[in-house]
């Protein structure tokens, strides 16, 4: 417990400097490594799993992906595109007849899982420039995620009955699920009542109600990341947070909440 919370204080005082200090760029730099740490972690889970995949140079292109959505804007299925030219080629180049699908299909599943989605939060930095809108709306958007984890573990151990998906993470509860709903739907109405410079169209209604879908994907992200990590045979996705796991562990609600919430975003708050 100790070494979470120590994990936890660190990496709050990581982001809030940054954020802080450098604002929308402070955002992106914290985006880029932590999709960089989340595609590395998430092909290791593929090769414990009997998979190849052209890790570091799909990587490489996760990051390319990100740096376009911030800073070029429009062309992320341009990049997306240039990735799959990329990495086509090279498997043709250096795999031969040694399983080249297999490890085309292992590493573009990397890029769509991860870094296309993730790079939904650097559109939403591009999007609302208005101060500081855009952060703290990628700000809101993960701490509701997170919260539907936090809330369903907590409803789960105090009401708890039926089983969700016990062969995939037997803990995980329809009790806990419909909590961490609720609380994520609460928590995201406080955060926009006590923070301000967020939209002036997002009221505290509507948080909620875009909160709703958030939560929803949320939970369908972490039963994703526990089958691959079953299917793995591993506890955590790493071990970089002590008492907390990888950073995969942290940011797999993203893979699904990230275009959503890009989307919710654009089409509600204008």
């Amino acid at each position: 417990m100790k070494g979470r919370i120590l994990s936890f204080l660190v990496l709050w005082t990581v982001i809030l400097s940054l954020v802080l200090t450098l604002q929308n760029t402070g955002g992106f730099i914290l985006l880029l490594v932590a999709t960089a740490a989340t595609q590395w972690e998430f092909y290791a889970l593929l090769k414990k799993m009997g998979y190849h995949p052209i890790a570091q140079l799909s990587t490489l292109l996760g990051a390319l992906l990100m740096i376009t959505s911030y800073w070029m804007p429009g062309i992320g299925l341009d990049s997306l595109y240039v990735s799959v030219l990329v990495l086509s080629l090279t498997t043709l180049a250096t795999r031969g007849t040694d399983r080249p699908f297999e490890a085309l299909a292992s590493s573009l599943l990397g890029m769509s899982l991860i870094a296309y989605p993730f790079s939904y939060l650097c559109l939403i930095l591009v999007h609302f420039t208005q101060a500081w809108e855009g952060i703290l709306l990628c700000l809101w958007l993960i701490a509701v995620a997170k919260f539907t984890d936090v809330g369903a573990l907590l409803c789960g151990l105090a009401f708890g009955k039926h089983k969700m998906a016990p062969t995939l993470s037997p803990k995980k509860t329809w009790e806990g699920a419909i909590g961490g709903v609720l609380i994520s739907m609460l928590v995201g109405a406080l955060l926009t009542w006590g923070i301000t410079g967020l939209p002036e169209s997002m009221s505290i209604g509507l948080s909620a109600l875009i909160a709703l879908p958030i939560a929803l994907l949320s939970i369908f992200a972490d039963l994703l990341e526990s089958a691959l990590k079953r299917q793995a045979k591993v506890k955590d996705s790493g071990a970089i947070f002590p008492g907390i796991g990888g950073v995969f562990d942290l940011t797999d609600s993203l893979m699904l909440t990230a275009p959503m919430g890009y989307y919710l975003f654009i089409h509600l708050l204008g």
